[in-house]
């Protein structure tokens, strides 16, 4: 993966998301020729209501604000942030898989296109996706149900053993991104 384009559009998609703890992206791409069929960020459910409107965290301390009050609160037990998450935050992959339904399903102009692109990249095995972090298992199912060959991504979560043995167990390539692309995504990257 060595297209700078999309680590360029994948900083500017991690830009819209609303979650406190990471800036997630996801671009659902053919691997041939990189072009793009969808892209995917991470925020809540029901978007009046967003994590960084909700937590902020301050050296590796959450504080969080109940029912819109001014003042911050201390996390005591540092897990609020990561059950309000579970609840109502959307993964970037998740989002990204939405997004290409709808343009599928729902847009008659680029409809008959993007579906002919799809199924050919599906049928050659081309199509990939480009993730800010390593996709939990969950997304890791999805985007192996959805046809995802390739999954490239630059800093890996915690449970990446999960998802490692869902890729290999389905023959699922899961790259991490180094040296060069990693450079300059750091680079570029400003928030």
């Amino acid at each position: 993966m060595k297209n700078k384009n999309l680590i360029l559009k994948l900083i500017k998609n991690e830009q819209l998301s609303t979650c406190s703890a990471k800036k997630i992206a996801c671009i659902i791409f053919d691997e041939k020729d990189n072009f793009i069929f969808s892209l995917g960020h991470n925020h809540s459910i029901n978007k009046s209501e967003n994590c960084n409107d909700k937590f902020i965290k301050i050296n590796n301390q959450w504080y969080y604000k109940e029912n819109n009050d001014k003042d911050w609160e201390k996390d005591l037990t540092n897990h609020k942030h990561k059950e309000w998450s579970e609840s109502n935050e959307v993964h970037a992959e998740m989002e990204a898989i939405n997004n290409l339904k709808n343009i599928c399903f729902f847009n008659f102009v680029k409809r008959i296109y993007f579906c002919y692109r799809f199924r050919k990249s599906m049928k050659d095995n081309t199509l990939s996706c480009i993730v800010t972090y390593s996709p939990c298992k969950n997304c890791i199912k999805s985007l192996i149900s959805f046809g995802i060959k390739n999954i490239y991504y630059f800093y890996e979560f915690d449970d990446i053993g999960n998802s490692k043995k869902i890729c290999f167990d389905n023959a699922i390539r899961l790259y991490k991104i180094r040296g060069k692309q990693l450079s300059f995504y750091e680079k570029y990257k400003t928030y």
